[in-house]
């Protein structure tokens, strides 16, 4: 036996261009920024930004200066948001970069005015208002006047201003008419893009999403709050390789201690290439399977670097045979409910607990 290829999460550019056209349906012409923080929700940021782009998406939001960083060198071009926090050492790269940041403090404005005086340049920047969701942001009953005080920075540019919804109907209903008064009070300028909707929004609340919106989920193929009847479809399927295959006498088991699983009749199994440190845990071992060649292969055993399935009878498995643990293969499936479960999350989570050491790959097909 020898080490086995990394697992991989292949990302279909076809279903992420299916999906971004219904969510350019639903924008109604107003501006998409595809949200790519957190490594794209798991899917992985380089590839699915690169795949964005060719698609002619132009404007991108991140959770921290060094994502929109990464993002510059891939030479994506078009506006790139850090919707976070940066800190004070990052803020002539996020100059030099012509990177968008958000700022809801008077540090923030004056951070980056100096570095951007420093480069004679100007920094880019949105507006981060706090309308009720209590995390980030310079409180709505202040807005106005801190919107002011970042157009008469000449060394800032003002290109948004945005908040979040808590997602919950009554409250997003407040937030909405806070970010309405705000917009009264000041005007929009021109250049200027103010957005409050997410995918949650974009389904929820389409009459009101200012200039445009913040899309992640949906891009991806999940509904944020399980929405079952939107014609999305997840842009992804998870692969590990067959490493061994081994026959098992009655009575033998694998497996450590209190989860050691005893075969009751000869019994072959395979050693996939994904285990722990892949992020699979105590779920996936307790009722977790595998999909080779269209058939269902339930864990006896999980380790750091593998896991060990029980094949069916007269299933025929050659070693490095892709197995399946998200998406489709063939007649058979594992949704994104059930991987969800195994992992102990929403999609979100789950998806982000996949762990540096599975590859994100773009598929060919």
């Amino acid at each position: 036996m020898f080490a086995a290829a990394p697992p991989t999460l292949w990302i279909d550019p076809k279903c992420l261009g299916a999906n971004l056209s219904f969510v350019r349906q639903r924008l109604g012409g107003r501006r998409l920024l595809a949200v790519v923080k957190d490594n794209a929700y798991g899917f992985g940021q380089a590839a699915v930004s690169q795949a964005l782009a060719r698609l002619g998406v132009r404007a991108f939001a991140v959770g921290t200066a060094q994502d929109a960083a990464a993002l510059r060198r891939l030479r994506i071009r078009g506006e790139v948001l850090n919707l976070r926090l940066f800190r004070p050492d990052e803020a002539d790269q996020i100059v030099s970069s012509r990177i968008c940041q958000a700022v809801f403090t008077r540090h923030h404005v004056a951070v980056l005015a100096k570095a951007a005086r420093r480069r004679k340049s100007r920094a880019l920047v949105h507006v981060k208002i706090d309308t009720g969701l209590n995390r980030f942001g310079v409180k709505w009953q202040e807005a106005a006047r801190f919107i002011q005080t970042v157009r008469r920075t000449p060394a800032l540019s003002l290109r948004g201003v945005f908040s979040t919804l808590v997602e919950e109907p009554s409250e997003d209903q407040k937030q909405i008419q806070r970010l309405t008064e705000v917009l009264r009070q000041v005007g929009r300028l021109p250049g200027e893009c103010w957005h409050l909707a997410s995918s949650h929004g974009l389904l929820h609340h389409p009459q009101d999403l200012f200039d445009g919106a913040r899309v992640g989920s949906l891009l991806y193929g999940f509904a944020p709050s399980g929405e079952k009847r939107v014609p999305i479809a997840l842009a992804a399927r998870l692969t590990a390789p067959v490493m061994a295959l081994q026959t098992l006498a009655h009575g033998e088991g694998v497996g450590y201690h209190s989860t050691r699983r005893v075969v009751r009749k000869t019994t072959r199994i395979a050693w996939i290439g994904i285990g722990r440190r892949h992020g699979f845990g105590e779920g996936f071992l307790r009722e977790g399977a595998v999909l080779l060649a269209g058939r269902r292969a339930p864990v006896l055993a999980l380790g750091g670097e593998y896991c060990i399935a029980s094949l069916p009878d007269g299933l025929g498995v050659r070693l490095g045979d892709p197995a399946t643990l998200l998406g489709s293969d063939g007649p058979s499936e594992i949704p994104l409910s059930t991987f969800c479960r195994w992992m102990g999350g929403g999609p979100y989570y789950a998806l982000l607990s996949l762990t540096p050491r599975v590859q994100r790959t773009l598929s060919k097909a």
